[in-house]
């Protein structure tokens, strides 16, 4: 049984901003700044979404670069990788057209049953699909308790798909759906950018 997080280091920093945020002077900042492994830059698909900058973070709470993206109305938030536990997925979603991220924001009694659901079975499950390349699972290393899960998707119609719906359909689903609908979710598409385009 996989349970929750205390004392954990960050593994990544994730800075939502307003729609457009990430400009040509955001762009450079980024090739200028960051050491080791590169940020993934991110935008939302939908004309009213967010952009996304994910940091992956090297030393303390918050990278410097993290900081320095965020700009006014932007979100920054540090998390610890939950799943995968072994770092073997590392990079993957920046070798990919979209990303599918969902944030749930669940109510205390609901937090390690839906932690258990994802971990021992929802990721393996849905990663299994054609098209879906690998999945992550975070916790935020302080603020509001929230799960951030992270796909690595071929196209956007994939979430929606019958497929997908079929595969995450399950007994154990059926028991954590009143967790979910008592939470507030927040699922959004990104399509990846380039660094330096």
């Amino acid at each position: 049984m996989s349970t929750a997080g205390t004392a954990k280091d960050a593994d990544l920093t994730a800075v939502w901003m307003p729609h457009g945020g990430i400009d040509e002077n955001l762009r450079t900042h980024i090739h200028d700044s960051a050491k080791g492994p590169k940020p993934l830059l991110a935008r939302g698909i939908e004309s009213e979404g967010q952009d996304l900058v994910l940091v992956p973070t090297l030393q303390g709470p918050t990278p410097p670069l993290a900081a320095a993206v965020g700009r006014d109305g932007a979100d920054v938030v540090s998390y610890w990788r939950r799943y995968p536990a072994d770092a073997g997925q590392t990079n993957i979603f920046d070798r990919v057209p979209y990303l599918f991220s969902v944030r749930v924001f669940a109510p205390p009694p609901w937090q390690q049953p839906l932690r258990d659901w994802l971990d021992q079975e929802h990721f393996e499950r849905q990663t299994s699909m054609e098209g879906v390349f690998a999945s992550e699972g975070y916790e935020p290393v302080t603020g509001q308790f929230h799960f951030f899960n992270l796909w690595a998707i071929a196209h956007p119609d994939l979430i929606d798909s019958a497929e997908w719906i079929k595969v995450r359909d399950s007994p154990w689903y059926e028991e954590v759906r009143p967790g979910f609908q008592a939470s507030v979710v927040r699922r959004e598409i990104y399509r990846t950018l380039e660094p330096d385009s």
